[in-house]
């Protein structure tokens, strides 16, 4: 096997591997829950069954996966039990199962940052559905040191009044008088990025597609000033296509911004049932959050990806120095994102869909 082909196995190997890590311990795959087949596996993330086979064998030697000879593969145990320790932090998340959520990812990371300080976690579902109905927070989840809240949630003021905890929120903007500190992609480095690669290939007018919550929107509004700074011009859609708000068609030999990954995959997807085509041939075709690399059911895509885990551990981080240091103000925290882009040969696109961005992905504290 030559180099090349050497990284992309090594790759796509730990793809696997760190997917269904995410999965056990977001509880997507309970313990007791079989595996999909290994050739199911396989087909996913492009690899030989073979590799698949190592992938799972290297989760078996780690405790969290048993084989049963003639059965299958079974879910062993999950990290999401934590022993009680040195403080306990509440987390808050919006889907039981997490499926394609860049969530179970950060889950993870805040899973792994708890266990090596010996702080105890505690899970609540509070799906969005519930939010929107105005209903209240359950008042267990206050009996902790500190609250994490794992996605948009501050879509919803009323129910953040009169919080008696600090609290983290991931993917939030609102900040409600200070009680929140937030984790988030960069927004001024995700918009730098997103200008010098739209102008580096000619476009002119680079439409925007924004989800209605607020870290998109500040997303959108940061890229369009830095865009129309530089002499571009800029068409906001404010909504999400994803959702089947309304019918929309983007021109796919255009520009076209994507504030949320779910867009971007959407669009990609109609893209291809009309065409036949991939949208991310098409360089313009940007999205930002990198769920195209996480999920292998997502199609391609250009992105401005960080590495989901570390956002984890930066919340679990922000919970304990806030807990520790009672009246310490919130703060925003955001991760710089890197470039991944599409790559027509089908080795270059596992390579480029699977790299971690681990490596080039960097804390920034914001002024509130």
């Amino acid at each position: 096997m030559n180099d090349k082909k050497k990284t992309a196995a090594t790759s796509d190997n730990g793809k696997l591997i760190a997917y269904l890590e995410a999965m056990i311990a977001s509880g997507r795959f309970a313990a007791g829950d079989q595996l999909p087949p290994l050739r199911k596996l396989a087909e996913q993330f492009s690899l030989t069954p073979s590799c698949a086979h190592r992938a799972i064998r290297t989760l078996c030697e780690r405790g969290l996966l048993e084989l049963h000879q003639g059965s299958g593969t079974f879910v062993r145990g999950t990290v999401r039990a934590q022993g009680i320790g040195n403080g306990v932090i509440s987390v808050a998340i919006w889907d039981s199962t997490l499926i394609q959520s860049y969530c179970a990812y950060a889950l993870q990371g805040l899973q792994e940052a708890a266990a090596a300080a010996s702080w105890q976690l505690k899970f609540f579902f509070a799906s969005y559905e519930q939010m929107a109905a105005n209903e209240q927070l359950p008042r267990d989840l206050w009996k902790c040191d500190a609250a994490a809240f794992l996605g948009c949630y501050d879509m919803f003021e009323p129910v953040f009044r009169n919080i008696p905890r600090p609290c983290v929120g991931l993917e939030m903007h609102r900040m409600f008088d200070g009680v929140f500190s937030t984790v988030s992609i960069d927004p001024f480095s995700a918009a730098e990025l997103a200008v010098r690669h739209f102008r580096a290939h000619g476009a002119r007018m680079v439409q925007v597609v924004c989800q209605p919550m607020p870290v998109h929107r500040i997303r959108a509004e940061v890229f369009r000033r830095q865009w129309e700074e530089n002499g571009g011009r800029c068409l906001l859609i404010d909504r999400s296509i994803s959702q089947g708000d309304a019918p929309f068609q983007i021109d796919p030999d255009g520009a076209c911004l994507f504030t949320g990954g779910s867009d971007y995959n959407y669009a990609a997807q109609q893209f291809r049932k009309r065409t036949g085509g991939v949208l991310a041939e098409n360089p313009n075709m940007l999205g930002i959050d990198g769920k195209s690399l996480l999920f292998p059911e997502y199609e391609p895509s250009n992105t401005l990806a960080i590495d989901w885990r570390l956002a984890g551990a930066e919340v679990f981080e922000e919970c304990r120095h806030r807990a520790e240091r009672p009246g310490s103000p919130a703060r925003r925290i955001s991760i710089q994102p890197r470039l991944v882009l599409y790559q027509k040969d089908s080795a270059a696109v596992r390579i480029q869909k699977n790299a971690p961005p681990a490596a080039v992905s960097e804390r920034v504290l914001l002024p509130v």
